[in-house]
């Protein structure tokens, strides 16, 4: 768009100079102007090439609490496991929510 605006004040300076006569320049100037596409024309394509496609409900409520559930149940595990252990539970808590924060995140990430 630029290269044509450019061209327009070539035109215009050569028409102000003298150097072309104004009915030469409204015959540039139209000529340069009707190799510019219409914006508001649409284009022609084949409507048939077209594939119209249902939309895609989203995927993921169903497969994220199942997710959940199981990271929630492996935190349990590691917990009784790390108590089975150490004999503490505030300890064995400690790690169980540790194991569950670390899996919410991984899901999260996952989710992006």
């Amino acid at each position: 768009m630029s290269a044509i605006l450019n061209e327009l004040r070539l035109l215009e300076a050569r028409r102000a100079s003298g150097a072309i006569t104004i009915e030469q320049f409204e015959r540039q100037k139209s000529a340069l102007l009707d190799g510019i596409p219409d914006a508001f024309e649409p284009d022609v394509f084949d409507s048939h090439a077209v594939e119209i496609k249902a939309p895609r409900a989203p995927k993921a409520s169903a497969a994220i609490w199942d997710t959940l559930i199981l990271w929630v149940i492996a935190a349990l595990v590691c917990t009784t496991a790390a108590w089975a252990v150490t004999g503490n539970l505030r300890t064995a808590s400690t790690l169980g929510i540790t194991v569950l924060a670390a899996f919410t995140v991984k899901l999260f990430n996952a989710l992006d």
